[in-house]
Formats: C-alpha cells, structure tokens, sequence
C-alpha cells in the first residue's frame, strides 16, 4: 500500500515578507489599499478576533494578601492547575494582542504612534486609527478630483512630467476607492493640454470618429508624448540651426569691418588700368582688370539672366506642404484601420492632392522620392504621381471625382484634398457653417460634393458611414489640377 497523503496546513513564519506592507502615508493617501492589506495580513495570522474587538482579554483570579492563596469570583480557592492555565491563557491574550499592535505600529508615523499608544488593546488601536482616516479620505478625495481636473499645461511646459502627475492623482483616487472612468480620464487629458495642441487634438478626435473607434487614455498618453519628443527634437534642431547663422552673421559683420578699414587705407592708391583712385588693377571692375565684369550693374544683368533661365528649375524643384500633421499615420495605426478605409480630408493649405493608398490610382508613374514637408515639421516622401478617383458625398448619393496629379505617399494617413487645386481647376470651394461644398466650373456652379466638418476637419468617411448604402444620381467630375 502507498504511503497516506498528507497535507501541509503550516502558515508562514511572523517574520514572513508576506506579512510586509507598505507604510500609511501621511496624507492617508493610500488608506484604502493600506487597510484592505493590513485586515488580510492580521487575517492570515489568525488575530483577527484581536482586531475587531471580540477576543475580550481573561480576567485574573483574586488573591488575597492575607492567606496568600487566589480566590475565584465565587469566593472559592482555585487548584494549582487552574491558575497555571488562566496565567496561560492570559499570556496568550498579551502576546497576540501585542502582535497586532506591532503590525499596525510598524506601518504607521511616529506623529500617529504617539496619538494612539495609550488606547490600551490592539482593537482600541485600531478602531482610531480608522475614524482619523476614514473621516480624513472624503475631502482629501474632493481635492485629489479638483485637482486633477483643474491642472493645465502650460505652453513650453514638460508634457511628460504632467502627464505622470495626472497618473498619479489617477492612481491615488483608486487607492481611496475612488475610480476615474477611461472616457473621463480621457477628456481630462485633452482639456489640460497647450492651445497648440489643439490640432493634433482635433485630428486624433477626427480620426477616431471617422474609424468609429476612440483610443483608450493610455494610447492617447502615447501619441501625444511621441508629439511632444518630436517637437523637441525640431527645436533643438532649430536652436542650433540659429546658433550656426548667429555665427555667420557675426562673421560677416567683422568681414565689413576689415573691408571698410581697407578701404579707407587705400583712398589714395591709384589703379593702373582705368587710372582711377581707390582700388588696384587686382581689383578692377572695368576691361582687362583682375575682377572685369564683377561690378554691380554687371552682376545685375547676369542674376536678371541667370534667374530668367532657371525660372522652370526653380518650379520643378519647389517642395510640397501639407497642412495636416504627419502623426494621424500614427493614429490611424493606433486605431488599427486599414489605408483602403480611410477617407479624404479637404486641405485648405497643401500645395498638391495627396493619396496614401495605391488601389485609389487610376494612372500612376514612380517618380524619384520628394520630400513632402507638414505643419508640425515632420517630413514625408512622394514616391509616385497619378490620377486618383474618389467618390465624395453629396446628400445620400454620391459624385465621383477624378483628381489630377496626384503625388502618392504612403505614410500620409488621408488623403489629402487641396483646395487650392481644386479652384485652379476651375471649380469653386464654399465653407458654410459645418460643412464644405464643391461647386461645378461656373456658369453652372451646381453643388457636386457636400463633406462635413468633424472635430474642424472637414473629412470624408464616406468608406465608413455609406458602406452598403445605395448611391443615387451618380454624377462624374474632373478635378483639372495645373
């Protein structure tokens, strides 16, 4: 026969780390989580009758001086057993008690040991120990709230060390019992934000509408935190960009100094090829002179030359600008939506129609990369240039519209819609109210496209909210673009 499974019922030692909790702070921040550890703690022990007051501390028998002998309630004299084993017992009573004093004098302040110590037994202890906290918690919570609701970033400010702050007012609310809602924490973040985060915000609101899929508060942490490093970065960029034209500057006015003082020390000299003062042959603008035809009127002539032939290399060569920020890539990540899903935005300020997804061309020839600059100064490249065709909503129907030149970028989030294009074209843009209209070439100007604004972009979802849904009065347009 196998030996009888035993079962091991042994508890940990008192010095166990299972019994280490953190200290009650001060402020009583942590009260909740602090009392709900010290309770499992005593618990584990078996002392628990200790705290709440039911285990009631034996009463000793009476003895009488005159005889020498204890004397139980009833006036009868106990047996030697019968002491032995209530001295017993209330040895046991002292040492547990003083047990559960120990676990909660060793996690609480000296100011707070001072105040409580001459309660007498651990449940005493205890029960004070709860009245000042509990009663403490409610306002420190109403001012953890206010707080955490009324704090702003100022412009220039670390975003990050705010950032950390508002986790941890989060963090000690919870502590008190007090949860703050992933949609409340996340609108405490937008409003806290510098006013020139406004159009990252509005794009991460615009996006998220358009996908029909908010991100979470710590998504939301993260996007913006990646925003504040870039801008950072640009600015450091900057500052040494102007340290090095500081430089320059202080360097050239030296040069004009130099320049001038010889100039003054050479009044006198005498050049020996157009025989005037002030200069040498060396430095003779005039015919067979050392710097023939570097005179002002002559550079003149040949910049006026040399800018009317390289007028069409200078346009070819002009970069792009797109107004919206190269982060919704980031955000159209976060949200996990596909490039064919995304819609359009209209961009008052870009300098050409951008497309990221490569299915929506109709013509398409790879050009070599070209930088794309954005308005939060990231950098983006067009590899590619074709005509897009888009279907953008008019009403429940739909007009489907053919843009021209067409730079690709995959890494833009949207397509991008440039107006600026789109009235060189010959058609006419009109923003009323909440909502931008396409016009048709006048004399016409029928109202061929109606796209809303969400969250102060106007943005096509049009892949989202009319997926399955009928089109009617289908009209075909070009978007001439020169």
């Amino acid at each position: 026969m196998s030996p009888a499974s035993t079962t091991d019922t042994t508890l940990p030692g008192t010095n166990s780390a299972l019994f280490n909790i953190p200290k009650l702070a001060d402020d009583g921040l942590n009260w909740i989580t602090y009392k709900e550890r010290m309770l499992t703690a005593i618990g584990a022990r078996g002392l628990m009758r200790y705290t709440d007051g039911r285990k009631v501390k034996p009463v000793p028998f009476v003895f009488d001086s005159s005889t020498s002998k204890y004397k139980k309630p009833d006036g009868s004299e106990p047996t030697e057993s019968e002491v032995e084993d209530l001295d017993d017992k209330i040895d046991e009573y002292h040492q547990k008690d003083s047990l559960v004093k120990q676990q909660i004098f060793s996690t609480i302040s000296d100011q707070l040991l001072l105040r409580v110590q001459s309660l007498g037994s651990a449940s005493k202890i205890w029960d004070e120990v709860c009245k000042i906290h509990e009663g403490k918690t409610e306002l420190v919570q109403i001012d953890l709230r206010r707080r955490l609701q009324e704090m702003r970033c100022e412009e220039g400010g670390d975003i990050k060390v705010h950032f950390s702050e508002q986790l941890r007012l989060r963090e000690s609310l919870a502590g008190m019992g007090t949860m703050i809602e992933d949609r409340d924490f996340y609108a405490i973040i937008l409003g806290s934000l510098p006013e020139t985060y406004r159009p990252l915000v509005s794009s991460i609101n615009a996006a998220a509408k358009i996908a029909q899929k908010p991100l979470t508060p710590h998504e939301l942490l993260n996007v913006i935190t990646e925003e504040y490093e870039h801008r950072q970065l640009s600015e450091r960029r900057t500052a040494k960009k102007g340290g090095n034209s500081a430089f320059t500057a202080k360097s050239a006015k030296g040069k004009g100094r130099e320049s001038a003082n010889s100039s003054q020390a050479n009044q006198d000299v005498t050049c020996h090829n157009c025989e005037r003062k002030g200069h040498y042959k060396s430095d003779c603008w005039r015919k067979g002179g050392g710097k023939e035809g570097q005179g002002p009127k002559q550079k003149k002539e040949k910049q006026s030359q040399k800018q009317a032939a390289n007028a069409a290399t200078e346009k070819d060569g002009k970069e792009d600008f797109a107004f919206a920020s190269s982060d919704l890539a980031a955000i159209a990540k976060d949200l996990d939506l596909p490039v064919e899903r995304r819609g359009a935005v209209i961009d008052s300020g870009a300098t050409s129609h951008f497309c990221p997804d490569r299915s929506k061309f109709v013509t398409f020839t790879s050009i070599k990369p070209q930088d794309i600059h954005t308005a939060d100064g990231s950098t983006v490249s067009a590899i590619g240039r074709g005509d897009v065709q888009l279907d953008l909503p008019l009403g429940r129907s739909v007009t489907t519209v053919t843009l021209k030149d067409v730079l690709y970028a995959p890494k833009m989030a949207f397509t991008l819609i440039a107006t600026n294009r789109i009235a060189a074209a010959g058609l006419a843009v009109h923003f009323e109210g909440k909502m931008c209209k396409i016009l048709s070439p006048s004399p016409q100007r029928e109202v061929i496209a109606e796209i809303p604004q969400v969250d102060g972009l106007y943005a096509d979802a049009l892949d989202l909210h009319l997926k399955g849904t009928p089109t009617q009065n289908k009209h075909q347009r070009d978007s001439e673009s020169k």
